[in-house]
């Protein structure tokens, strides 16, 4: 019973990520799904390889984000 539970909050998690990104990109629903799925079977994939590899893959993406502010913090010159 457990497992239903979860393959409903899965799919809640996959509707959402596509309607996310059909606001945000106007791509298609099943665009969206697709991305999703590849993106969960990635992550899946470099678990594979061991919890440290995950958490380097995490932290080299946090890495990415702060670049990406800090990149628009300096072009924008907020006051």
């Amino acid at each position: 019973m457990c497992e239903i539970a979860i393959i409903g909050s899965d799919v809640q998690e996959v509707v959402g990520t596509s309607i996310a990104l059909n606001i945000l990109f106007n791509w298609p629903i099943w665009v969206g799904v697709i991305i999703t799925v590849l993106d969960t079977l990635t992550i899946m994939f470099i678990n594979y390889f061991g919890g440290r590899f995950l958490e380097g893959f995490f932290g080299l993406i946090l890495l990415l984000m702060a670049i990406c502010f800090w990149t628009d913090l300096i072009r924008t010159q907020p006051d």
